[in-house]
């Protein structure tokens, strides 16, 4: 044999024996207190309000040996660890009162400054250092100096509260200066002002007043300048029409539609004009109080002028007038026969016979009628020998009053009474009488064709 040798090596346990390390054979005894496998637990229970629970005892998974004891675990209660947070330096925590902790954590959070370390954002305790360099509080300023026309100034330091620290240096300040604002306003798109050489603005405010149109927009009523938008609703400007058409016999025209010059927005719609009609005006004037004309069916108008009443007279019996061509009359009044004519119109009662004023025997007046004393003329109303009708205007038998009318003695004037007109015949003369008789019937014709006019008043 060579090599021969005893076994040796290896490790026996409570389930295998050793396994020599030359050979690799298993040789001698298990070990039953070398337990190297698996374990289980066993006889564990869970505790309650009520019981104890027990953590469950400890065995060999290879042999079931009892490789230990387990524990009593006490009877469970209700944690209550409150709305407080406890804290250290650096953690916060809520703690039941059995000491066990919940939503334990890192501060965290915050801005610490020059005054004051930052205040964590969970539990709100502050934590951490201060920052020098952040400095939120209130500052202060320090040798501030006003200028003067002499001495410039000094704006001042600008010093925190909280730590003093100085957070930035002044400024020198000009000289004082008078400021001379020019009359000219300074604008932009939105302001206006006077301003100084220096810069310093005074006046300022923004544009106001004015109105914009479609095209242009409002003008500041302080500065003058336009401002702001135009106003594309408000067209101040002139107008033009635009498909406007003129009407014919056969089809309707258009008025056209007004239209903006400035921007071309439609403003107005136009209307239909109807077909034209071919007028047909009467030869009939239509007058008013100042025109005549020939009117159309339609109400359209041509001729259309003015009255012109000319300078002669139109009369008849009773009146004279001056007569437009349309038949319109003007200064009518009643003629005033004087010798024979009127002394307006110079027409004679033979030019314009008026034979409704003829009397004919029922209008010949009965005695009550013959004008007495009273009624008599006297030398003045006496016509003279140029008002004395000749024998051309003499009346015929048919205006020659009945013995009626006829004058007695008493009214006839003796020869002292006679007027004393050129061309009036003397005393004794043959035509004296004829003269004298017919001069009373011209009379006696006068006096009867008054009283019928102020009786047909």
């Amino acid at each position: 044999k060579a090599d021969e040798g005893t076994h040796e090596g290896g490790t026996a346990d409570c389930d295998s024996p050793a396994e020599c390390e030359i050979c690799g054979e298993p040789y001698g005894d298990t070990d039953p207190d070398n337990h190297t496998g698996d374990t289980y637990i066993k006889d564990a229970k869970e505790p309650t309000v009520d019981e104890t629970g027990y953590t469950g005892d400890t065995h060999c998974s290879d042999c079931d040996a009892l490789l230990e004891k387990g524990e009593e675990i006490p009877k469970l209660h209700s944690h209550d660890y409150g709305d407080e947070w406890v804290t250290d330096g650096d953690n916060h925590w809520h703690e039941c009162e059995c000491g066990d902790k919940s939503d334990e954590g890192t501060h965290e959070g915050g801005v610490a400054d020059c005054d004051s370390p930052a205040e964590c954002e969970i539990c709100g305790e502050p934590y951490g250092d201060t920052d020098p360099d952040n400095h939120t509080g209130d500052t202060y300023i320090k040798d501030a100096k006003d200028p003067t026309v002499d001495e410039t100034g000094y704006t001042g330091d600008t010093h925190c509260s909280d730590c003093d620290a100085l957070l930035e240096k002044g400024e020198e300040i000009p000289k004082l200066h008078k400021h001379d604002y020019s009359d000219e306003w300074v604008t932009d798109g939105e302001n206006h002002w006077h301003e100084c050489e220096c810069g310093d603005k005074s006046d300022e405010g923004t544009h106001e007043g004015g109105t914009a149109d479609c095209d242009s927009p409002a003008e500041c009523e302080i500065c003058g300048e336009p401002y702001g938008d135009t106003d594309p609703d408000n067209h101040t400007g002139d107008t033009y029409i635009k498909d406007a058409k003129e009407p014919t016999v056969d089809e309707t025209g258009y008025t056209g539609d007004t239209h903006c010059s400035d921007c071309d927005a439609l403003l107005e719609k136009g209307e239909e004009i109807p077909k034209l009609h071919k007028h047909d005006y009467s030869d009939e004037w239509v007058t008013d109080g100042e025109n005549h004309w020939h009117e159309c069916e339609c109400g359209d108008k041509t001729d259309v002028n003015g009255h012109d009443y000319g300078d002669e007279w139109v009369s008849d019996g009773d009146n004279h007038w001056h007569e437009c061509e349309c038949g319109e009359k003007s200064e009518i009044s009643s003629h005033n026969f004087k010798g024979g004519k009127c002394t307006v119109c110079e027409t004679s009662p033979v030019d314009n016979p008026d034979e409704s004023e003829t009397p004919d025997e029922s209008e010949t007046p009965d005695e009550s009628e013959t004008p007495d004393e009273s009624e008599t003329p006297d030398e003045s109303e006496t016509p003279d020998e140029s008002e004395t009708p000749d024998e051309s205007e003499a009346p015929d038998e048919s205006e020659t009053p009945d013995e009626s009318e006829t004058p007695d003695e008493s009214e006839t004037p003796d020869e002292s009474e006679t007027p004393d007109v050129p061309g009036t015949p003397n005393t004794g003369d043959k035509g004296v009488y004829t003269w004298f008789i017919v001069s009373l019937l011209s009379l006696a014709a006068c006096i009867f064709t008054a009283r019928k006019r102020v009786a047909v008043k």
